[in-house]
């Protein structure tokens, strides 16, 4: 089945992967370009329509390299999944937007899971999860760099041995050969598009805040932690989501500077990205706790 994205097409298949690509010509004629993903072994996704939603099915393993794991900070090895998530055909933009709570914002065209919060709060120990709303939520990209153990595509792996982005995932470019600037990257949980920009053409409105922290960790605001941004309207091109309007359609962008992977939904997610419905999602980062048996139900 042909799925169109930003005028691409793609068609994704069970292993060996592989893609079916189209480019949209100036007179919006599309020629199919077959070609093959250099894959690691057993990586296997399958994307298809039923019943008004696009359904994405995948082992979560990547189409491409990834960084050592176990690493020294992600002591987790990559394993197999059973990822099923569904998202709406026809995305509508809903008055409010809607936070990201502990679930994936979305699913990348090779089946991994986007995925930018963490489970690490200022005054825990490492794996242990917050008791209520964390004040100082940690990040894993901070100032450009990874941390937690990210590989050079802003992943890393759950105790389970889920891999997951955190940020702009660089193997998806590598692996598509795009010649515009825009990269169809995968869904939201809401059924919008994902997409990247290889200029950066489109900046984030978040900035970096002036001043100390008034409590928790104190010192100043470096990027560290989640509530050292605010949102400042016109700052930049993407509204609070890191979204916009291209070629007629609302998109979301991934972006290089936070909050890298969207923070909120302009739609309604879909109840496959769940949390405890979807799959387990202690996310992460090192050595975490599992949840209890009953919030590993669902797909499995």
């Amino acid at each position: 089945m042909n799925l169109k994205m930003l005028g691409f097409g793609f068609l994704c298949a069970m292993a060996p992967v592989s893609f079916t690509y189209a480019h949209e010509s100036q007179a919006r004629e599309t020629e199919d370009v077959k070609f093959v993903l250099a894959s690691l072994e057993g990586s296997k996704i399958k994307i298809y329509e039923k019943d008004g939603k696009r359904v994405i099915e995948s082992n979560g393993i990547p189409n491409h390299e990834t960084g050592q794991f176990p690493n020294r900070q992600n002591p987790n090895s990559i394993s197999a999944q059973k990822h099923v998530y569904t998202v709406p055909l026809n995305p509508k933009k809903n008055m409010l937007s809607t936070a990201l709570k502990r679930q994936p914002f979305g699913i990348a065209i090779n089946g991994v899971p986007l995925d930018p919060g963490t489970a690490e709060c200022f005054g825990q120990a490492r794996g242990q999860r917050p008791s209520g709303v964390c004040a100082w939520s940690v990040e894993a990209i901070v100032g450009g760099l990874g941390q937690l153990g990210l590989d050079e595509h802003n992943a890393h792996v759950q105790t389970n041995g889920a891999y997951h982005y955190h940020g702009y995932p660089k193997g998806i470019e590598s692996m598509l050969p795009i010649t515009g600037d825009l990269i169809p990257i995968g869904y939201a949980a809401d059924g919008f598009k994902i997409v990247a920009s290889k200029t950066e053409a489109y900046k984030p409105s978040y900035v970096l805040k002036s001043g100390v922290r008034p409590n928790g960790p104190g010192g100043s605001y470096t990027g560290k932690y989640t509530q050292d941004f605010e949102f400042s309207l016109g700052s930049g091109d993407l509204d609070d989501c890191n979204g916009t309007m291209i070629k007629g359609q609302y998109m979301y962008v991934i972006t290089k500077t936070f909050p890298y992977i969207p923070r909120c939904f302009k739609g309604t997610p879909d109840e496959s990205f769940n949390r405890h419905s979807a799959m387990e999602r202690s996310n992460v980062d090192g050595r975490v706790r599992r949840p209890p048996p009953h919030h590993r139900r669902g797909m499995f």
